[in-house]
């Protein structure tokens, strides 16, 4: 939380000074969330290079740059892909691959690649930086609608007993209560309100 107040300190601090929420107001469970599934980190080029080298010899070899150039170029592969690929990485190691627009294939590489050679590759190095350098900061993991429960309490007493019915009925793993109550309007009704809801705190979260 003190990474995201920081990065946008004057939306916060903004956002504290009103008295009344406004469009542009810093709202904390989205931005906060959204901040978490989207801070990144960079990655060093060798540590990219080092999750395709299965093997820990540092160098990439036939299978392990296929792997690679999927990750770049998504599925399917062609040729065309293959061979500006494959002829980059042949100009970089003095012509190791011998390779033609019709024959592009990672078997015609006859020995791995070290990663200063791969790293010697301008275009190769500029695309896996482009598509691998950031990595996410933070876990997370997005869930589905049937994962989550979106209640809009209002005062009719009937109606928020049946919404928050469908709540013991089945208990979800996030729960988002908009209270939408004529606050101030009838004092006895809005006691019987907090009862309802206070009751159902206590039934899905006792202390």
């Amino acid at each position: 939380m003190n990474r995201l107040q920081q990065q946008f300190f004057e939306h916060f601090v903004k956002t504290s000074a009103r008295q009344i929420r406004n469009s542009e107001d810093m709202q904390f469970s989205f931005s906060y969330f959204y901040f978490l599934i989207n801070e990144s980190d960079e990655t060093e080029f060798q540590t990219i290079l080092e999750r395709f080298d299965t093997d820990h010899l540092r160098s990439l070899s036939p299978n392990e740059l296929k792997a690679l150039q999927i990750q770049l170029n998504g599925l399917p592969l062609n040729n065309g892909q293959n061979y500006l690929f494959l002829s980059e990485l042949n100009g970089c190691c003095n012509n190791c691959i011998s390779i033609d627009f019709n024959a592009t294939d990672f078997k015609l590489l006859q020995s791995s690649l070290s990663f200063n050679t791969i790293h010697n590759c301008s275009m190769t190095t500029n695309m896996i930086k482009d598509k691998c350098e950031r990595t996410n900061r933070n876990k997370f993991e997005i869930v589905n609608d049937e994962d989550v429960s979106f209640k809009m309490l209002r005062s009719n007493e009937t109606l928020l007993e049946q919404e928050l019915d469908k709540l013991r009925n089945k208990p979800t793993k996030f729960i988002c209560l908009n209270d939408n109550f004529d606050h101030g309007t009838n004092r006895t009704q809005e006691l019987r309100l907090k009862q309802i809801l206070n009751q159902i705190y206590q039934s899905l979260f006792p202390i």
